[in-house]
């Protein structure tokens, strides 16, 4: 708690009024609280929604917390036709070829801010690297400790058997009938683990998308890519990582995936629109301290975002810290509600 309320007030210096960029999620909603705290200017919340009915829409969660904090929102609402009209602007403003979806709402929030006067807007990325809010990320840690398990001699085929239920969307059933409800998954992950370096923890490679872009990288990269690439998972040597499982994959999805996407888009996005983007959850200081005590105590069996939540119980309500993460992703098909 002393870790948050000092970043905190060091953050929150502005000579003008500041922003949030508020959705339902944890660390956001973290964020909207220390601000209103801490922040000597005037402070306004910023949501985006989506045209239609759609589970992705979280003004109406985000104006709920915003009366809880007596902050004044501010919600926009995307239509499709402004999410295309965008798109040429937001991947040029981006500079890199980012695959990732949630550009456009981020670029709408921080011009939506900009229509409003104000130029600095605070944002909750770093919080799902540093507290392992990915589904992914938990399944590498739990993944890297079933194969440390199996190479060492105290593992077994039954710790790969990952029968489970069909998923309730369409594409994800279409996957769960491919992999044999699981099992087929389980199998070529303890393949997957044998043949790997013993030292080489499960990371990138338990995501589909690794997967397809190592195969297809010799097939659609130019000569001089093919020649000059290597496999990412060289990286993935627990060893030069300093040997601590969970600060090791805390260190690779920050030296990866947030840098490459999650900085890079605050920081971008917001300057196209002039604007300044801040992340208080990727401070320093305070990823030291999340990083030493998960070196003293594992996270994996705590419950999701365990430490956030218990930092900021006394100003989030518990229905805002039990949400599980969503992340700021537009409806990619038309669907309703029932």
């Amino acid at each position: 708690k002393s870790e948050l309320a000092t970043m905190s007030r060091i953050l929150m210096r502005s000579d003008r009024p500041v922003a949030v960029g508020l959705s339902d999620g944890i660390d956001s909603s973290a964020i909207a609280a220390l601000v209103k705290r801490h922040s000597r200017q005037p402070v306004t919340l910023f949501t985006i929604g989506y045209e239609g009915i759609t589970w992705q829409d979280e003004r109406a969660s985000a104006r709920e917390f915003a009366a809880h904090l007596g902050l004044p929102p501010v919600a926009l609402r995307l239509s499709t036709s402004d999410v295309i009209a965008s798109f040429p602007k937001m991947c040029i403003s981006r500079a890199d070829p980012l695959p990732d979806w949630s550009g456009s709402g981020f670029m709408a929030l921080y011009g939506l801010a900009h229509q409003h006067g104000v130029r600095v807007m605070f944002a909750g990325q770093g919080g799902d690297e540093l507290f392992f809010g990915y589904p992914w990320l938990r399944h590498a840690l739990r993944a890297s400790r079933r194969k440390a398990a199996l190479l060492g001699g105290t593992g077994s085929v039954l710790d790969y058997l990952l029968i489970s239920g069909p998923p309730p969307s369409l594409a994800g059933i279409a996957d769960w009938l491919e992999s044999v409800g699981g099992l087929r998954l389980g199998l070529r992950e303890r393949l997957r683990d044998r043949r790997s370096p013993r030292d080489q923890v499960v990371f990138w490679d338990v995501r589909r998308e690794f997967a397809d872009s190592e195969r297809l990288l010799p097939v659609l990269a130019g000569p001089m890519i093919r020649d000059l690439a290597t496999s990412p998972s060289r990286k993935f040597d627990s060893a030069a990582l300093g040997g601590d499982l969970e600060a090791s994959l805390t260190e690779l999805v920050c030296d990866t995936f947030l840098q490459a996407n999650g900085l890079v888009r605050c920081e971008r996005l917001s300057m196209s629109c002039s604007g300044e983007g801040r992340l208080p959850l990727v401070d320093y200081r305070f990823a030291e301290t999340v990083v030493g005590r998960r070196k003293a105590r594992s996270y994996l069996q705590l419950c999701h975002k365990a430490w956030l939540r218990a930092a900021m119980a006394a100003m989030v309500p518990e229905q805002v810290l039990s949400r599980p993460t969503s992340g700021f992703t537009p409806p990619w098909r038309p669907r309703t509600r029932a």
